[in-house]
């Protein structure tokens, strides 16, 4: 079944905004914010120019007309949301060796905007493109809602991303290009069929290199849907050799060693109690899911996050 999502525009959500007071832990931001935790909101001004680095925001990220947001390695527990804006990218982080990807607890909304990059990042909700006149990229992000394009005009690369509901394209001109994408819902209109259109370079925060010039270590997981017994198995690959460790409510913590570039089969015992309440949740309504955390470090103690969830049938 197609899953349809009502829009909220963000000019009425800034007219509900402005009729309460400001949060008192509200950050406004003109510059850089780095590795902090921000209590409430970060706001960027019009024409404003904001970089956060690895930075914690409890509430939403906020970008006024006009305005850039770089926002790397960051952790906002509600949405980003942008509308007018000049620039929007949201990217992952590299930091001695260790990559940090973005995670967003709700929705990255662009809305009537100039250009957009989503590069990397977790999201609890939905990815939102829509009215943009400047070029967008969409690339190997995990996207817990729906990925939606609609009537973009300055080009669109949908790439390597993971979707849990549906990949919605429409009135975009040009068509998006892209490709690679795993979508547990529909791939709909314009992305049905995508022209192959691999990435470039990833944004880039300004983090000199490693001075080894070795490669960072980056860490892929996967799994497919399975009936439930006594081990949750999921794929990990990360790109040095390096150790795993995983772990999650329902599990019992596991262990596995990971050489370089080669995926790894890691099967991950389930907790008793917790097996017994997915037993009685597929039995009532024939799904459940296990959500893992996974941590792999390397010899030079460099590690590399991700969350994987593994999805079960009868």
């Amino acid at each position: 079944m197609k899953r349809r999502f009502l829009f909220i525009p963000l000019v009425l959500i800034a007219l509900l905004m402005a009729g309460a007071p400001a949060h008192a832990d509200d950050r406004e931001c003109t510059g850089t914010i780095g590795a902090v935790h921000v209590d409430g909101n970060v706001i960027v001004p019009s024409d404003a120019t904001c970089t956060l680095l690895g930075t914690r925001v409890d509430d939403n990220v906020f970008v006024r007309p006009g305005a850039v947001l770089k926002a790397f390695g960051v952790s906002v527990g509600g949405n980003i949301q942008a509308e007018n804006h000049r620039r929007v990218i949201v990217a992952a982080r590299t930091v001695n060796d260790t990559v940090v990807r973005p995670r967003i607890g709700a929705d990255i909304q662009l809305f009537d905007g100039d250009l957009g990059r989503v590069w990397q990042a977790t999201i609890g909700g939905n990815l939102q493109v829509k009215q943009n006149s400047g070029f967008q990229e969409a690339v190997r992000n995990v996207i817990d809602g729906d990925l939606q394009a609609f009537s973009n005009t300055g080009g669109f690369r949908i790439y390597g991303n993971r979707i849990d509901g549906n990949l919605q394209c429409k009135s975009n001109d040009p068509p998006p290009v892209g490709g690679e994408n795993v979508v547990q819902g529909n791939k709909e209109d314009q992305c049905s069929q995508l022209e192959l259109s691999p990435p470039g370079p990833p944004p880039d925060d300004g983090t000199p290199p490693p001075p080894d010039g070795g490669p960072p270590l980056t860490l892929d997981l996967d799994a497919k849907k399975q009936e439930l017994r006594k081990r949750i198995k999921f794929f990990a690959t990360a790109s040095v050799a390096s150790t795993l460790v995983a772990e999650g409510k329902k599990i019992k913590e596991t262990t596995e060693q990971l050489a370089a570039n080669q995926e790894t089969k890691v099967k991950a015992r389930l907790k008793r109690k917790a097996r017994n309440r997915l037993e009685d949740k597929l039995e009532d309504k024939g799904k459940a899911k296990v959500k893992i955390e996974v941590t792999a470090t390397s010899q030079s103690g460099a590690d590399a996050t991700d969350t994987v969830k593994v999805k079960l049938k009868d």
